[in-house]
């Protein structure tokens, strides 16, 4: 019986470890897949937000390029989410208003500078002393103004890149004007404001063309054309000249020397002291 008992227990050992080891494999089995399916959840989440954030950068994108070919913009900037934002922002409505009203606002100092054109009549007996701002103010709006033109060359070298900044004309004649600028309202503050010439205020009217597409284009046609007539203009003065020598030679200036007329012959007025002959030989004096 013993035996019987031993074998009896052997084989129901043998059994439950075959019974116990496919629940075991099976829930090792389950857990895996379970692994497996949040490490693909976690991995398809993150695919999930790059393929939004691409498909927003696309759809932005595709949205700054139509605004440039209905505005007839150049499309050499930087295409990236930050720089495509800052992009708009520099082209937005309120943002080029503020930068026309910065500009108008400069040229508009000029009435108000020292020697001010702030008179209520323009006859000169009753006009009066002319009103003069304090030293100071007109500076300080001035200046303003220069930060201002600095902030937007710093947004352009964001938007469009340093190597557009390199080889724009118009970008590196604006910050010399603003550098020149810059030098010329130290020297008048320096002086407390009582200088006369004032180097900057002939370097505005840049700030206009600058920021006028249209201007830029009138500009560069001059430059391209005034070569090319040039031989022509050359030609134009070439004939003036020539027929102006011709005039003179023609038409010469009457000579008339002090004390006389062009006719070689006194004045009325000394008539009295004149001396006149006769036929017969004989001086009359009067």
């Amino acid at each position: 019986m013993d035996r019987d008992d031993e074998q009896i227990l052997s084989l129901d050992e043998d059994i439950d470890e075959r019974q116990v080891q496919p629940f075991a494999a099976s829930i090792y089995d389950v857990s895996n897949q379970e692994n497996d399916s949040n490490s693909i959840g976690i991995g398809g989440g993150n695919f999930d937000s790059e393929q939004a954030g691409n498909d927003e950068l696309r759809l932005l994108q595709a949205q700054v390029f139509i605004e440039d070919a209905a505005m007839y913009r150049a499309v050499d900037h930087k295409v990236d989410t930050r720089s495509l934002k800052l992009y708009r922002l520099y082209h937005s409505r309120p943002f080029s208003m503020f930068r026309t009203f910065v500009i108008v606002l400069l040229h508009l100092l000029a009435f108000f500078e020292f020697p001010s054109s702030l008179t209520w009549t323009s006859d000169i007996r009753t006009r009066g002393e002319r009103v003069n701002l304090p030293c100071g103010l007109t500076e300080a709006i001035e200046f303003f103004c220069f930060m201002f033109f600095i902030c937007d060359i710093v947004l352009k070298e964001r938007v469009y890149g340093y190597h557009h900044l390199v080889k724009n004309r118009w970008i590196i004649a604006e910050m010399a004007v603003i550098s020149v600028s810059l030098v010329d309202w130290s020297v008048s503050i320096s002086l407390g404001c009582k200088d006369v010439v004032r180097v900057r205020r002939l370097l505005r009217p840049l700030f206009i063309i600058q920021n006028s597409s249209l201007m830029k284009k009138i500009l560069n046609s001059l430059r391209k054309t005034v070569p090319q007539i040039f031989g022509v203009l050359l030609l134009m003065a070439l004939h003036l000249y020539i027929f102006t020598l011709f005039g003179m030679l023609l038409f010469p200036k009457p000579n008339t020397s002090p004390g006389r007329n062009g006719m070689g012959v006194l004045p009325p007025s000394n008539m009295s002291n004149a001396s006149t002959s006769t036929g017969d030989n004989e001086v009359i004096t009067c």
